[in-house]
Parts: structure tokens; sequence; C-alpha cells
């Protein structure tokens, strides 16, 4: 982008008149440029025509080199004077609070809110002045440079020095000066030093810079936590490939199932937090309302992707690192020092895995949501851990869903519930030491179903719509005959075991319809859809999305394609004859394919709702669109600021009440002596 442009795309509407012709000007550098090449080119002869036509084409290069400078001289007047006209009106009301904050030694509130914002005002207007004032300097020396480009002179800096020597404009120290006073006022009107309260003016002054270098500085941070659990998650996963591919039904697979499957949880919990921040970020970045369809605490949870992203990365780290030593351990208690696997710094590993016993190592990332739930607790009501109790609330209900009302996050949680059923079965082997009952692993793979299915009566109790409601509870019921492969009578029977996969590919078909034609509301289709049949202007696609979309088709398509491999990935775990070592490993890999396969479900079922409130989750006919972060920011400041205002007024009245009461007692008390 040129400078025109950058200087088109700044300018305030209200001055545009005063800015400098920066295209004008340009011109005319331009044609002079022309007609200098021109002049080059003619060669000298002995002929007198184009001698003439020379000196003719040198006269002309003057003349219009004088009237640029005559334009720009013209320019640079008027930008000063516009300049001078302006800084003149913020030098008196910088005077009149100045004088205001000497007068006043103990002003109220409400005399502190008027001048805080009229400096607030001066110094937001001083900045725009200044931007305006450097924008047009720097416009100026582009176009010097830009003769001196075209006409191979170095005269043009010196010559636009002597215009703009004793022009203020030029300058930034009066913008500074003025910057300066307004600082020192309101260090003496709020009792702060000087470096405070810049940093507190400028914070409402340009909450866009902050929240930029904000997000610049949580992308850095998250990149680097990125990275090491990247690396970190690596070697874990080379050290357990190792043992899987160099050994196969190795012992240290078999013997330590127990503690595979406390990985395998803690991992895929982890995961299903990554995935929740990337939903968030996508929300962020499409303008989805999140916060009102997951009914979030606003004050607390906006904007918070990034550090909830960093700490999962972080999370990732400890977990890998110390999963990794609870592995290298595992081969230096079954004395297989020789068999250990070469990772990344393999030295290091080893010497540190050999300081605790395998469960210690298994067990220090539990105590990281542990310690986080301790804290939830202790202080329940206190507003800094209003996104935990949120989480547990949410959980709660979960569990209770006959006694609270069927929201979006309680259906959405739900859903998110049924593509882990596999850790329920895990965590009841790690809660039975691997000696669950058969009976018990099938109640706990089908424990979010349960839930799922009791939550769609509510609704149907609550709406009277068989559909999609029962139809959508038929839709859970039908992935419980998939869970009796548990039973050794079924697996032993080729019979039970078909007829099993068979409904298995019914339940996959019915799912895949519902997450396309309902919940995506695509392909045509869908509760949602029906509100825009009769719109198609605001169709997305006519053949894909027959309503509003925040995505391209391209995604849509995507997604579509990416959704059947994820429903379709049971098949590969069914028919491969794997032992049990690749198959723990194959059934890992499907519950985190499930689990990114859900995320993406999460964005365009949240945009399907945002588009047409499907089913009427929320209670309002239409749902608005996202603030940015920095509108957020800044009507959570109005709204603190209003609250201050409100807290002051209310001491204030109780302050003159006292004052009236020590009166009136005062007055009592003279009436008392005089009698």
């Amino acid at each position: 982008m040129n400078y025109g442009d950058i200087l088109k795309n700044s300018i305030i509407p209200e001055w545009q008149t005063k800015y400098i012709r920066y295209d004008w000007l340009k011109d005319i550098v331009h044609q002079m440029g022309v007609i200098h090449q021109l002049q080059k080119s003619e060669q000298p002869t002995n002929g007198t025509d184009k001698c003439d036509n020379k000196y003719m084409l040198k006269i002309q290069a003057e003349d219009i080199d004088a009237y640029f400078w005559q334009e720009v001289k013209m320019d640079v007047e008027k930008i000063h004077n516009f300049f001078i006209s302006e800084l003149s009106k913020l030098l008196k009301l910088i005077l009149e609070i100045e004088t205001q904050c000497d007068v006043l030694e103990n002003p109220k509130h409400k005399e502190q809110q008027a001048i805080r914002d009229n400096m607030h005002e001066v110094y937001k207007t001083l900045n725009i002045l200044g931007n305006y004032a450097q924008r047009n300097y720097f416009g100026l020396q582009n176009l010097a440079k830009s003769r001196d480009k075209y006409m191979n002179a170095n005269d043009s800096t010196t010559v636009l020095l002597e215009l703009v020597q004793d022009k203020k404009f030029a300058l930034d120290d009066p913008i500074e000066h003025e910057q300066q006073r307004i600082e020192k006022a309101f260090a003496k009107l709020f009792k702060v030093d000087q470096k405070a309260a810049k940093v507190q003016i400028e914070q409402y002054v340009s909450p866009q810079n902050n929240a930029e270098k904000q997000r610049v500085q949580a992308a850095t941070g998250n990149g680097f936590t990125c990275g090491v659990a990247i690396l970190l998650f690596a070697n874990f996963i080379y050290v357990m490939g190792y043992s899987l591919i160099e050994y196969g039904n190795n012992v240290i697979i078999e013997k330590h199932m127990l503690a595979l499957k406390v990985m395998r949880i803690l991992f895929c919990f982890t995961l299903l937090a990554i995935c929740l921040g990337l939903n968030i970020f996508v929300f962020e970045e499409k303008k989805l309302n999140y916060i009102f369809i997951y009914e979030l605490p606003p004050a607390q949870i906006t904007a918070s992707y990034r550090t909830h992203l960093k700490y999962c990365f972080i999370f990732l780290s400890i977990l890998s690192f110390c999963c990794t030593c609870a592995v290298l351990r595992f081969y230096l208690d079954e004395h297989l020092v020789s068999e250990l696997p070469t990772v990344s710094y393999s030295l290091l590993f080893v010497s540190v895995s050999s300081l605790l016993p395998a469960w210690a190592w298994i067990s220090l990332p539990l105590l990281y949501p542990l310690f986080y739930l301790v804290v939830i607790v202790f202080q329940w009501r206190s507003s800094q851990v209003t996104v935990g109790k949120y989480i547990l609330q949410v959980i709660g209900k979960q569990f209770l869903p006959w006694k609270y009302r069927v929201a979006f996050p309680i259906f959405c949680f739900g859903d998110q519930l049924t593509s882990v059923s596999q850790l329920f079965s895990d965590l009841a082997d790690l809660v039975t030491v691997g000696k669950c009952p058969t009976i018990v692993t099938f109640l706990c793979l089908n424990i979010p179903t349960i839930i799922r299915s009791i939550q769609c009566i509510v609704r149907y109790y609550e709406k009277k719509l068989a559909y999609p409601h029962i139809v959508n509870l038929v839709k859970y019921l039908s992935s419980i005959p998939n869970t009796f492969l548990n039973f050794m009578w079924v697996k032993n029977s080729v019979v039970w075991t078909n007829i099993m996969i068979a409904g298995r590919c019914i339940e996959t078909i019915y799912k895949l319809y519902w997450d396309y034609w309902e919940d995506w509301a695509l392909l045509g289709g869908g509760v949602g859809a029906q509100k825009f049949a009769s719109q198609p202007q605001k169709w997305q696609n006519k053949y894909i999305c027959k309503r509003p979309s925040f995505f391209p088709t391209i995604t849509q398509i995507v997604a579509i394609v990416f959704n059947f491999v994820g429903r379709c990935f049971w098949i590969l775990t069914t028919y491969l004859p794997l032992f049990s070592a690749k198959q723990f490993w194959w059934k890992t890999f499907g519950v985190c394919i499930e689990i990114a396969r859900r995320g993406l479900w999460n964005v365009l079922r949240t945009d399907n709702q945002q588009a047409t409130n499907c089913e009427d989750y929320a209670l309002t006919r239409y749902i608005p669109v996202l603030l940015s972060e920095t509108e957020r920011q800044l009507l959570q400041q109005k709204i603190q600021d209003k609250e201050k205002e409100l807290q002051c007024e209310k001491e204030e009245e109780q302050l003159k009440l006292q004052n009236k009461l020590d009166q009136q007692e005062s007055n009592l008390t003279i009436v008392h002596e005089d009698k």
C-alpha cells in the first residue's frame, strides 16, 4: 500500500480539506519526472532542432518545479494555520482544566468524573491532532524524496526544511508538552504520580492499541507454550510408539494398562479443553455470540480463549513430561534398561524418571485440576472464580437433567460427554483396579446416552413437539445396542456380533443425517432452515446451506467430509484384527478423532443457533452479533464507572444523613444543657 492510500484511510472526515493534497502534488512530481526523462533522451547533435527541444524541455521542467514548490508552500501554510487554530482551542481547554484542579481541593465524585472526562477528550484530541500533523509531514517528506528520485537531485529535503522551519506541526514538542500538562493535572487531581497518570489516561484514550498489544503478547506466549507442548508430546508418543512397534504385545503396555488408561483420560480431556479454546477463537473471529448462546458470565469469560489455550498448553507440557517419565520408569522397574527407547534428551528423561515411582509421575498432573477445584470451592462467593463456578454448575445440572431447564450449554455439554463415553469406562476400571464387572462397564458407557435421553424427554414435555425431540431421543437410544459388544456372550457369538455391527451401521447413518440435517441445518433441511425456506436471498448456498451462515461453503463441505470420517472411524477398530496393545492405541486414536469431530460440530452447531435459534433454546427470537473485544472492554469500563458513581453517591448520602443526625444530637445536647 502506497502512502497516498495510507493517508486516505487515516483522514478525519471533518478535516478532509485541511490535509496535504498528496495525490495532486504526486502527479506534478510525476510530470517533472517525465519531462526530465525526455530531456535526457534528447541526444546532443549538430542540429539546432534537438538543441532547441532540449532547451525548451529544461525551461518547462524548471517552470513545473517552481510551480510544485509553490503548491507545497500553500499546503504547508494551510496545515500550519489549521494546526495552530486547533491547538489554540485545546490550550484554552487545558487551562480551564488546570484552573479547576487548582480551585477544587476536595472535589466530589461527580466533579472528578466530569474533569476526568474532559481530560480524556482533550488528551484524545491532542493525539488526533498530533497524528494529523505527523501524517502531513511524512507526506511532504515522501514528496521531497520522490522529486529527488525523478529529477536526480538531492536538494529537496533542504528546501522542505526551510519551508517548515518555523512551523509547529513539524515538531512533536507542542503536542507532548500539552499532554504532559494534562498528565500533571490528572496526577494532582487523583493523587497519583505522573507516570501512573499517563498510563491511566492512555488506557482510556487508546484501548484498541492496548488490546492489540495484549493480543500480541498473548499470541507470543501461546506460541511458545504450544511449541514446548508439541515437543514434549511428540517425545511421549515416540516412547509409546517405540514400545508398540518394536515389541508388539509389549509387557509394558500389558502390565501397566491401568496407568495408560489414566494417561488416556488426562490427554483426552486436555484435548477437549484445547478444542474448546479453539472454538471460542473461531466464535470471536466470526462474531458468533457465544456469550449469549452459552449463557456465559460476560464480565469474566469474554476474550479469555488466549489465556485458556495458554494454560491448556502448559498443562499438556506437564502431562507429556510426567507421562514420559512414568513410561521410562516402567522400563526401569521391569529391568528393561537395554530396551529403553532413544528419545530426545534421553539421558535427562531417564535420570529424572528415576527420582520418583511411576504412580507418582502419573499423579502429579492431577494436582493442577485438584488445586483449581479447591480454589473454586473455597472462593465460591468471590468474583475471581466465576468461570469455575459456571463450569461446575453446568456439570451439576448435567447430571440432574430432570430438575433444570435444558438450556443450550446443558445440551451442548451433554453432547460432548457422548463423545468421550469410553473415558467413563476407563474411570470405572481405575476405581475397581481393573476388576470392573461387565455390567458396570456397560452402564458407564451409556451414562452420557442416558443423560441426553432424559434431556430430550424434558424438552418434549416443555415444547410438546415429537419432532425433533422424540426423534432425537431415538437417535441416542440407537447407540445403546453397540455397547453390548462388551459382553462376552456377544463377542463369542458371530450372529450377535453381526447384529450389533448392523445396528451400529444404522446408528451411524441416523447420526450423520441428524448432524447434517438438524444440528447444522445443511443440505436444505432442519427445523432452523425452515424459517428461511421462502427467503432465498438469505441463503448461503442453494445446494449446501439454505440459511444465513458466518462460514463459506468450502468450510461447510470440509466439515461434512470430516464429520463423515469421524463417524465411520469405528469400522477400523471393529474389523482390523488387532491384539490388545494395538487395540488400546486404536481406541485412543478413535477417541481423539471423535473429540476433534465434536469440536468442529460445535462450531457449525453454534453457527446454526446464531442464525436460526434452532429448537428455541434462546428465549429471544433473534440472537445479536457478538461485540468485538475492544467494544466489550469499553462497555465493561462504562459499567464499572457507573457502579463506582452509584457507590459514591450512596456514600455521600449516608455521610449527609450522618451529619444531619449528628447535628440533631448536638442540638438536643445543647437544649438539655440549657434546661
